[in-house]
Parts: C-alpha cells; structure tokens; sequence
C-alpha cells in the first residue's frame, strides 16, 4: 500500500510513541504506586 520507507518512518514513530510514553507512565505513577502496582501486573508474580 505504502511505500516502503513511508511505511519504515509510520512504524518508527508508532513504536517512539511506544516508547515514549512506557517512560513517562514509569516516571508518572509508576514511582508513586512504589512499583507494588507493577510488580503484581508481571507475570508470575
């Protein structure tokens, strides 16, 4: 559908947007929640 680099630079912004808010939901209430929120949501805990 795309050409292919247009179709390389949508999926490097999708996944820096990705990326980008995983560290800023760590920063936010990841501390807050002391990780105990984080620890539960892993597997196998």
């Amino acid at each position: 559908m795309w050409p292919k680099q247009g179709r390389d630079e949508a999926m490097r912004a999708m996944i820096g947007a990705m990326i980008g808010t995983m560290i800023w939901l760590n920063k936010g209430w990841g501390m807050q929640a002391d990780n105990s929120l984080w620890l539960r949501l892993q597997p196998g805990a």
